[in-house]
């Protein structure tokens, strides 16, 4: 190991160009991780939402039926 040989400072200036840009992408990835998980509310304290449930009315079913309706007379035409 280098380190084990000569002076131990002089080895970590010869470490420093590659240990800074080491250090500054870290920290921009975690910059960017950190933002991530805000944005989809990681750590967000609060009740989950339930899907609604959806259920036909008279107009859908009018709606349905005048539909198919139209949809065989244009296919008789």
């Amino acid at each position: 190991m280098i380190l084990s040989r000569g002076n131990p400072i002089r080895a970590a200036r010869t470490y420093i160009p590659v240990i800074v840009p080491l250090i500054i992408s870290a920290l921009r990835s975690v910059d960017s991780l950190a933002m991530a998980l805000q944005s989809r509310g990681f750590g967000a304290h609060g009740e989950r939402t339930s899907r609604r449930v959806l259920h036909l009315r008279t107009s859908d079913w009018v709606f349905v039926i005048c539909a198919w309706g139209i949809l065989i007379g244009l296919s008789l035409v």
